[in-house]
């Protein structure tokens, strides 16, 4: 809780000036306001006194932060790490067939691990979470190439937060024109490269490009009650060098030899292929009341029965006192067998070899920002050199999505 004054503090100034005032959705993106084109010097009089034609701006953006601080403790290690990311979407739409999209990020982590000998963590990255071509040639048809973000495809459990690059294609239904009900499904497909979050494929000598495909369908619906989203998808991982093996095998994943796991170079037991799907879930129960619910599962068909599969839930309830500010109590388990994903890809919240449960609360102010605290504990599935019973605590605070 020591960080708690930086936080408020970065909080202060996130938000000084005209972005305190801007009212911003929990679920979607505000766009620029029409642009408005200015009289030109030396026009008539009659020309002035025209109506002045509005146009929709082709461009729009914008900005989220977040600032998290994770503890947490086992038997031999500890760790106390402070986050700070920000993240910037800008977008240029080209015509209405054609748009581009830019989301680079930069993250900043301080703190410590400490195991045998105290190492401090003081490190900053820029990534790219997203970059990508969409072609719309119809209402129907939707293609995209680029750095795609894999998280707009697949649940945490399988990959977290990262792109790829890719080549994606979806087809769907036709967008429903109204504005507070919108039904909307269809089929997805992708072939992509598995790189790091610097887009680098790490591979080393003669390894061959590791590759991912997935294809599967997508429901969603939004309603003035309900609001949910449903992904199924088929997977598949070739090629997967030791750089992403080794650190896999040290978060849980079997090494081809059992006595690979403090070694500098593992290899991975099995191969990766298999399914996913994931739930997100919303009912509004009156104006106070909205019960949500989060699922996903993944399953490796290409490891043993009793080592593939990955399930998690995450309930709570979020209470609405008044317009200005609401908050949810959330309850999470998650049991995530050796080798149902790739460790390496997956969400450190999760792993694998892992089950554990969560709890805490989550306060949103202003809908513009939101505070949460957790805690919880994670145990070992299999005995493991690299893998211990863990406490751990999170204080988070972030922004939703701010028009630049």
């Amino acid at each position: 809780m020591k960080y708690l004054g930086t936080l408020a503090t970065i909080l202060l100034q996130l938000v000084a000036g005209p972005v305190w005032s801007q009212s911003n959705s929990v679920f979607l993106k505000k766009s620029f306001q029409d642009s408005v084109q200015a009289p030109v010097v030396g026009a008539s009089a009659s020309t002035m006194q025209n109506p002045v034609k509005k146009s929709r701006s082709k461009f729009s953006g914008d900005w989220k932060a977040h600032l998290v601080n994770q503890s947490g403790r086992d038997e031999f290690n500890q760790r106390n790490v402070l986050e700070m990311q920000m993240v910037v979407g800008l977008n240029y739409r080209l015509n209405e067939s054609l748009r581009l999209n830019l989301t680079p990020s930069f993250t900043y982590l301080n703190g410590y691990t400490q195991t045998e000998a105290r190492e401090t963590s003081d490190s900053s990255q820029w990534s790219v979470k997203n970059a990508d071509v969409t072609l719309f040639p119809n209402e129907i048809i939707e293609l995209r190439a680029g750095a795609l973000n894999q998280a707009h495809f697949h649940s945490a459990l399988l990959i977290t937060d990262r792109a790829f690059p890719s080549v994606a294609l979806t087809l769907q239904n036709a967008p429903s024109k109204s504005t507070r009900n919108s039904l909307r499904f269809g089929l997805r497909g992708q072939s992509a490269i598995a790189t790091s979050s610097s887009l680098s494929t790490e591979t080393e000598d003669l390894e061959p490009t590791p590759t991912f495909t997935s294809a599967g369908t997508f429901l969603e619906i939004k309603n003035r009650v309900l609001e949910t989203r449903l992904r199924l998808n088929a997977f598949r991982f070739n090629n997967l060098p030791r750089s992403v093996a080794t650190p896999s095998v040290l978060r849980g994943n079997s090494a081809l030899d059992e006595n690979d796991q403090n070694l500098t170079d593992s290899d991975f037991k099995y191969e990766y292929q298999g399914t996913d799907a994931s739930l997100d879930l919303a009912v509004a129960m009156g104006s106070y009341l909205r019960p949500n619910l989060k699922a996903a599962a993944v399953r490796n068909e290409k490891a043993p029965k009793s080592q593939n599969l990955g399930t998690t839930l995450k309930v709570g309830l979020e209470i609405m006192p008044s317009d200005a500010w609401s908050f949810t109590p959330f309850y999470r388990y998650s049991r995530i067998e050796s080798d149902a994903a790739v460790a390496g890809y997956n969400s450190t919240t999760f792993e694998t070899n892992r089950v554990g449960y969560a709890g805490g609360i989550e306060i949103q102010i202003q809908k513009s920002f939101l505070v949460s605290v957790s805690g919880g504990e994670r145990d070992v599935l299999v005995e493991s050199a690299s893998q211990f019973r863990e406490r751990f605590w999170r204080l988070g605070l972030e922004t939703f999505n701010v028009s630049l």
